[in-house]
C-alpha cells in the first residue's frame, strides 16, 4: 500500500450521490490535528489533488467523493477534541470530526445549561463540515455560529486564529474578519473552530403548524411579522414531516420512537407542515403560540411539543 506522510492510504471509491463514478488515489484518516499539515505539505510535494470531508452528509445526504478523479481523501472524522469551554461566553472549542450527538453528549456532562443550534441532518453529522457548508439549523445559519477557525493552508502552514476572538464580552475585535473566507471555500482545510452555544430556557418548544400549503406558508408568514416566530422554520410534506418528529420526539425522550407513537402526537395531514423552535420563560412561549394560533386561517392546527 502507498505511504504518504506515514499513513498508509487505503483504498476508496465508488458511485456518488448521482450515481457518476469517481475514482480515488486514497483515503487517509489522522487521528489528530497535527497530522494534518504534514498530509497536506506530501500532498503539494506530489501534486496530488485534496479532498477533505469531516464525515459527509453536511445537509443529511450526499457522497463525501471529490467532483474529480485520483485525489486524496483527507478523512477528518478522527478529530474528536472538544474543549476547552467558555462557560461566560457560552462558547467551545471543537475538531472537525465532532459530531452532533458527541457535542450533545459531552454538554450533558460538563455543562447541562448549554445547548446548540442543531439541525435535522442526523445526530452523526459534523458540526463544521455542516458550518463550512453554510448549514441551516432550527436557529439559525450555523456558518454565523463557528468563529476562530484553525486553518491549514495550502502550503501546510497553519492560521490561528487571533486571540482577541476569545473574549467573554461577546463583541467581535475590531479589524477584518477572515472566518467567512473558509466557509464554502478552497483557501484551507477547517480542522478546528470555536462555536457558539446557547443557555437552556425554561421551556425549550417545537412549534408543529399543519394544514395546506398556502394556509401553513401564510400562518407562518403572519407568525413572522408580528414576531411570535424569529427561528427559522422547516416545512414539508408528510413523507419528511413524519420523519422529523420521529427524530424529535427520540431525541426529547431518549429512546427509540415507533411510527405509530409519533404519530399519534403528530397525525399525519393532507397538505404540508411546519415545524420549527421556540425558546424562553414559560410565559412567553404561552404568549407566542397563542399568537400563533390566533392569527392561523380556518382548518390549521397549530400544536406544541416540549
Amino acid at each position: 500500500m502507498e505511504q504518504l506522510a506515514g499513513f498508509t492510504l487505503t483504498p476508496g471509491g465508488g458511485p456518488t450521490l448521482c450515481r457518476s463514478q469517481r475514482r480515488l488515489r486514497g483515503r487517509v484518516r489522522p487521528g489528530v490535528a497535527g497530522d494534518v499539515p504534514a498530509i497536506v505539505r506530501d500532498c503539494q510535494v506530489r501534486g496530488w489533488s485534496i479532498h477533505p470531508v469531516s464525515g459527509g452528509k453536511n445537509w443529511g445526504l450526499g457522497s463525501f467523493l471529490p467532483d474529480v478523479d485520483d485525489a486524496v481523501l483527507l478523512d477528518l472524522s478522527g478529530l474528536k477534541a472538544i474543549g476547552p469551554l467558555d462557560r461566560e461566553a457560552a462558547t467551545v472549542r471543537i475538531e472537525a470530526g465532532v459530531t452532533q450527538i458527541e457535542l450533545h453528549d459531552w454538554l450533558q456532562r460538563e455543562a447541562p445549561e448549554l445547548a446548540f443550534n442543531v439541525t435535522g441532518a442526523g445526530r452523526d453529522t459534523s458540526i463544521v463540515g455542516n458550518a463550512m457548508e453554510r448549514g441551516l439549523g432550527y436557529a439559525g445559519s450555523r456558518a454565523d455560529e463557528l468563529f476562530g477557525c484553525e486553518v491549514v493552508l495550502a502550503d501546510g502552514s497553519v492560521h490561528q486564529p487571533d486571540p482577541a476572538w476569545f473574549s467573554t464580552t461577546g463583541s467581535l475585535p475590531a479589524g477584518p474578519r477572515i472566518d467567512a473566507l473558509w466557509s464554502q471555500g478552497n483557501f484551507g482545510i477547517v480542522t478546528a473552530a470555536w462555536f457558539r452555544l446557547r443557555r437552556r430556557q425554561e421551556v425549550e418548544a417545537a412549534v408543529v403548524v399543519s394544514g395546506g400549503l398556502e394556509d401553513v406558508f401564510e400562518t407562518v408568514r403572519t407568525a413572522y411579522r408580528c414576531g411570535a416566530l424569529v427561528q427559522p422554520v422547516h416545512m414539508a410534506g408528510n413523507s419528511r414531516a413524519g420523519r422529523l418528529s420521529a427524530g424529535l420526539l427520540q431525541q426529547l425522550w431518549g429512546r427509540p420512537v415507533e411510527e405509530e407513537e409519533a404519530r399519534r402526537i403528530f397525525p399525519l395531514v393532507q397538505g404540508h407542515t411546519a415545524i420549527c423552535a421556540l425558546h424562553g420563560t414559560r410565559r412567553l412561549v404561552a404568549a407566542a403560540l397563542a399568537e400563533i394560533k390566533a392569527r392561523a386561517p380556518r382548518g390549521v392546527r397549530v400544536r406544541s411539543v416540549t
